[in-house]
């Protein structure tokens, strides 16, 4: 289903058309910055977004787009372990096999950001690094902020690139660029600058900053984010200081109370404040409540650097095979440095091995689409509308246990930083379509059919801001988002959650994929909802939240028809089963609705009893996370989470009535974790 205001929006904003060199940045630059101008509201917040002064000139090169692709296997080429850890353990490897020669471990030791690109194709895997040692700020401090800028130059920038072989992990490839140095103006409107003065002269703010050459990195758009039960969803933002080298620590993380946004936004009071220390610093302690005052680095690449054994055997890089950029990492298919702006021309839509995918970028939701199969439509809608993000206290294992609302400590007044991220804001956005790898006996020996795939990137202010090409990527997280296609109907999404790899003072957070399904099955809007419990079938008559076991499925079906879409479902996943409402997340567009907004906190609280069996229904596939379940806690290996749906005709024998379902919330015998806690429904605002 197309939504008008979806629809102005796109058209507004299209990412690749927007090639000036001074861009506004309707995100979180700055603090509190403003969505008055997305929200097609005339507000005082308008004129308060960063610009950024792009005065690039990199080896007088452009952006070139690479067409041609290595195949990259799916995840139906091998188990789900073996594709997390081609994505986790592989990546963590490859690194260090390109960090194990002397010039690139030399040059990364040196850096003081760093941005790592991977990707695992057929045959061999390539990383790459983008970095500088540091960075120059002219008037900055309070001076600059007051007048309105902060021109930032970074030092030493360098790009590498570095293919691997899988079999015997050696480095067969390598591409060192020459330094250079990214020049960019960051300027603060009004309301900014009355939001980060008022922070800045706070206790401990000033302390920390003051006399100190900072200027103001990355926040949190406040739509999206929320402290504690004292402040409502949107009333705090997260302003983030940034040091340049030579000072004791890297950045000032902070929060302050924005009061009446966005029609006269006026500082409140500081939340909190605490100095993000580098690698080294290990005496960081916690306090009782486990939340350390001050917070670190963890895992950088120039710690991981100093932990590889140099091979002083392998030869200089200028003996070595350049690595081209068709094979480089696809976040790296410039002239080798990271530049979400290499994006390939795609066609709208996509009509390829039974598929057709009307796709469009949005800065509400990421990529939205339709979808029809063997010329029928299945999906009215699909996006991963949501990517959530908290920080302790969580109180339990899945999503409804720490994403519904703010939190507070047991005899602490203070709370937990939450983020609910829209995916799309100032993209990238859609990078590609791929054609998947035929099969090989070699690498993938189990029948797969053929298919495509579409990436997409979400990487908040990339596009235009410099400094997160440089690595200087403290607070934004990144994530790539592919949904492949196969040619029997399956589909399946796959989220990568990457962060920037620092531990704040309030501990790891968890994470939440959260994928939106508008189905259509058969080409119907009326649906017939059944849950196979393990044993058969049974009818979904309500709305409901399950909790997957080993062997459950949930289908949805056309009104005594045969074309149905399942949704095959791994252990622990989250699903939520909805009747359609035009004005609940999930088929209205993210952040548009400022009411609607800061009422949106999980699908689960649109589960009221409405009847579904009938009804347009709308599917939610939701994954949690948590930090320390990923094999090295840091930025530079992602979390993956995966969902699937199968398009397909049932079977004579699979048309038997089903019994209704017994229950709808709690967790099925099979698993051994507890059923998330019961929620409370909120109604969303029209």
């Amino acid at each position: 289903m197309t939504n008008d205001n979806e629809s102005s929006i796109a058209e507004k904003l299209p990412i690749d058309k927007i090639r000036t060199t001074r861009r506004k940045l309707l995100q979180t630059s700055g603090g509190a910055v403003g969505l008055g101008a997305l929200m097609g509201q005339g507000t005082a917040w308008d004129g308060a977004s960063v610009e950024v002064e792009d005065q690039v000139k990199q080896n007088d090169q452009q952006d070139a787009p690479v067409t041609d692709f290595p195949p990259e296997p799916t995840p139906r080429d091998v188990d789900d372990a073996a594709y997390e850890m081609m994505h986790g353990h592989r990546k963590r490897r490859a690194i260090s096999v390109a960090l194990s020669h002397p010039e690139v471990n030399k040059i990364i030791r040196n850096f003081y950001g760093s941005f790592e690109g991977f990707d695992d194709w057929v045959g061999y895997d390539t990383v790459g690094f983008n970095g500088s040692e540091n960075f120059e700020v002219t008037n900055g401090g309070m001076q600059g902020l007051r007048n309105g800028q902060h021109p930032v130059r970074t030092i030493n920038n360098r790009e590498i690139r570095a293919r691997i072989s899988k079999d015997a992990d050696e480095l067969t490839g390598l591409t060192i660029g020459e330094p250079f140095s990214y020049e960019y103006t960051r300027k603060y409107g009004e309301a900014e600058q009355r939001i980060l003065e008022a922070t800045a002269q706070k206790e401990p703010v000033r302390r920390l900053i003051e006399g100190k050459n900072w200027y103001v990195g990355i926040g949190k758009v406040t739509s999206i984010s929320t402290y504690s039960p004292r402040y409502k969803k949107g009333e705090i933002t997260y302003p983030v200081f940034i040091l340049p080298r030579g000072n004791d620590y890297l950045l000032v993380d902070t929060g302050i109370e924005v009061k009446n946004w966005p029609d006269n936004p006026q500082p409140g009071e500081l939340v909190y404040a605490q100095a993000v220390y580098p690698w080294d610093a290990e005496n960081v302690q916690e306090n009782k409540y486990g939340v350390k005052p001050t917070g670190r680095v963890k895992e950088p690449l120039p710690k991981v650097a100093n932990q590889v054994s140099v091979n002083e055997d392998l030869p200089p890089a200028s003996e070595m095979d350049d690595v081209q950029p068709s094979e480089s990492p696809w976040l790296f298919r410039g002239h080798g440095h990271y530049s979400p702006k290499v994006k390939v021309d795609t066609p709208r839509p996509v009509k390829q091995n039974g598929w057709t995918v009307d796709w469009k970028d949005s800065s509400t939701d990421g990529m939205i689409f339709s979808a029809s199969y063997d010329g029928t439509k299945v999906l009215d809608r699909a996006a991963c509308s949501v990517s959530l993000t908290s920080y302790p206290p969580h109180g339990g294992k899945y999503s409804t246990e720490f994403f519904t609302s703010p939190r507070a400590r047991v005899g602490d007044p203070h709370g937990n930083v939450m983020f609910h991220d829209n995916l799309g804001l100032t993209g990238p956005g859609v990078l590609g379509k791929m054609d998947l790898p035929p099969l090989d006996e070699h690498w993938a020996p189990d029948d797969r059919p053929p298919g495509f795939k579409l990436r997409s990137h979400y990487h908040t202010g990339a596009t235009f801001v410099r400094e997160f090409h440089s690595g200087l990527r403290y607070g934004p997280y990144n994530y790539i988002v592919d949904w492949q296609f196969f040619e029997d109907g399956v589909l399946i999404p796959t989220y990568q959650r990457n962060g920037p790899g620092y531990e704040t003072g309030h501990g790891w957070p968890a994470y939440a994929s959260m994928f939106a399904f508008d189905v259509t099955p058969g080409g119907q809007s009326q649906s017939e909802v059944f849950w196979f419990d393990g044993s058969q079938w049974r009818e979904q008559r309500e709305e409901a939240q399950r909790i997957a076991g080993v062997n459950n499925i949930l289908r949805v079906k056309e009104p005594g028809g045969k074309n149905a879409i399942d949704f095959p479902l791994k252990e622990h996943d989250e699903v939520y089963i909805l009747r359609h409402h035009a004005d609940e997340m999930g088929v209205a567009p993210r952040i548009k609705n400022q009411t609607r907004e800061k009422n949106f906190w999980h699908p689960a609280q649109y589960i009221n009893g409405e009847n579904v069996f009938g009804q347009n229904v709308v599917v939610w596939v939701v994954r949690a996370a948590h930090t320390e379940t990923v094999p090295y806690i840091s930025g530079t290996v992602p979390f993956i989470n995966q969902a699937e749906l199968n398009v397909k005709t049932l079977e004579d024998a699979e048309m038997q009535a089903a019994p209704p379902a017994e229950t709808t919330t709690e967790a099925p015998a099979e698993t051994t974790t507890e059923a998330p806690a019961e929620t409370t429904t909120t109604e969303s605002d029209q």
